[in-house]
């Protein structure tokens, strides 16, 4: 098992707990200074009594003791009951601690700066987000056949329409596209992308968060592969799609 780290306000000491179910895990004896280093207060949680037997419980300040009659495992090998009294343990004091110190949900983030819990806490749109010269823009007078190449080139699969001051107008998707082409055919040739494309899309602004942008896609009245985002006044300033969510690790 590893440490349960709880990071805590200034004012107050950090806490480890190192769990172990013998207390003579190398990995943890040699992390027990860096933790001391940091002038964290460490408890050991082990199976094993406090003791000649246990040089976990030696190095930190308080040991729990958590008995332990017999593993599942047949063998008596591998720490199967103990990992759970551990975790049990573990999870729940942690939570109570949490609770204690009222941890906010940047403290929280900040202990999981890679993970996914993390990432949904910190990422916001503008982090994940296309921007500038990756925008797949047109006009609303352009003509849909001309703006193929921007349509398929962005890796976005739609246009952005917009104005000459660049507030948004509507979003045209290659799904568009096909439906306009079977429902017109050779008309298509002389349609514009304005007389085509969705005046209402969705959209997000770039100081939301990650996650938020992903709820919304999958939002009814069906899901949608990207968001344009837009300022206060509707100006375009990125789109954020499904796939860099994804691709971020939201």
């Amino acid at each position: 098992m590893g440490s349960l780290p709880v990071s805590s306000p200034s004012s107050s000491p950090e806490l480890a707990a190192p769990q172990r179910r013998s207390g003579a895990s190398d990995e943890l004896l040699a992390l027990a200074p860096c933790a001391r280093a940091k002038g964290a207060y460490l408890i050991s949680l082990t199976s094993a009594a406090s003791g000649a037997d246990c040089p976990l419980a030696a190095v930190c300040d308080l040991n729990v003791h958590l008995p332990l009659q017999a593993e599942v495992c047949p063998f008596g090998l591998a720490p199967v009951t103990s990992t759970a009294i551990q975790m049990v343990f573990g999870d729940t004091v942690v939570a109570a601690i949490m609770e204690a110190r009222r941890l906010s949900r940047d403290q929280y983030a900040a202990n999981h700066p890679a993970g996914k819990i993390g990432k949904s806490l910190i990422f916001k749109v503008k982090d994940v987000m296309k921007k500038q010269n990756e925008l797949p823009l047109c006009k609303e007078g352009d003509m849909i056949m001309d703006q193929l190449t921007e349509l398929t080139s962005k890796g976005c699969g739609c246009l952005l329409v917009v104005d000459d001051e660049y507030h948004l107008i509507g979003t045209f998707t290659d799904g568009d596209l096909r439906r306009t082409l079977k429902a017109s055919g050779q008309a298509i040739f002389n349609l514009t992308v304005g007389e085509m494309c969705n005046r209402h899309p969705r959209t997000i602004t770039a100081d939301a968060m990650a996650v938020e942008a992903m709820e919304k896609m999958e939002s009814p009245p069906s899901p949608v592969q990207f968001l344009p985002v837009v300022d206060k006044n509707n100006v375009v300033c990125g789109i954020i799609t499904l796939h860099g969510l994804v691709s971020a690790g939201l």
